[in-house]
């Protein structure tokens, strides 16, 4: 018979005016309300942490910074990791079988299907900051030319790939000022280099861990950018 009888009383309970069932799922919101308003259930002004908090939400980390970061193991066109690597973005790269070693084919040597570039003045200024001095002599993307007005190192390689002569003309300073070649040649390609020079110009804003090169000259290395991250 309790089952009876129960079922009877709650029927009434939920009939009669002013009565109220306490089910499990309001002692929770009652609880929720409590630690909300920083009021522990019991009243007291300080909730435990073990009170306020309810449950650990999961943890979701799907952001891999490796697959926004360049990758300089794939900078090189002959499929070979770098020579020599100044950062991420930067590195120096050998030459694919049976390139000239010119700096009008430096281009290819960069892998241009991954994002890989032949390095320009300005980013290898940038990147390599004076403060990285590498260990290979590789080109670059710039030129220096005694009939340019500024003289200073350009974006582009070389016009020209054989000999160009021209008037003697001072083409670079170590980084004190000192002069240290005097050419005659119409055009300088740009390389890498062991040691802080001035090129075409003897100003500091033409400073870095570069040389000039005779544009007939061939290299083994060629120096290659991707974009910053």
């Amino acid at each position: 018979m309790r089952g009876p009888r129960l079922q009877f009383a709650f029927l009434v309970a939920l009939l009669l005016p002013g009565c109220h069932l306490i089910f499990p799922f309001d002692l929770v919101r009652s609880k929720d309300a409590a630690t909300d308003s920083g009021v522990g259930a019991d009243g007291a002004s300080d909730v435990s942490p073990d009170d306020a908090v309810w449950f650990d939400a999961p943890q979701f980390n799907d952001f891999d910074p490796s697959l926004d970061s360049p990758n300089p193991t794939t900078a090189c066109s002959n499929g070979q990791p770098p020579a020599f690597t100044f950062n991420s973005t930067m590195v120096i790269c050998g030459l694919i079988t049976g390139s000239s070693g010119k700096q009008c084919d430096a281009a290819k040597q960069c892998n241009s299907t991954n994002g890989w570039h032949l390095c320009t003045a300005t980013e290898y200024q940038n990147r390599e900051d004076k403060t990285i001095v590498p260990s290979k002599g590789g080109w670059l993307a710039s030129c220096v030319s005694n009939v340019s007005a500024t003289k200073e190192p350009s974006n582009k390689i070389c016009p020209a790939c054989d000999t160009n002569p021209g008037p003697k003309s001072d083409f670079v300073w170590d980084c004190g000022g000192v002069l240290l070649h005097s050419l005659p040649w119409t055009y300088m390609s740009v390389r890498s280099w062991i040691a802080c020079t001035r090129l075409g110009s003897n100003n500091a804003v033409n400073e870095a861990y570069w040389a000039v090169q005779g544009v007939m000259t061939t290299l083994s290395f060629v120096v290659c950018c991707t974009q910053q991250p």
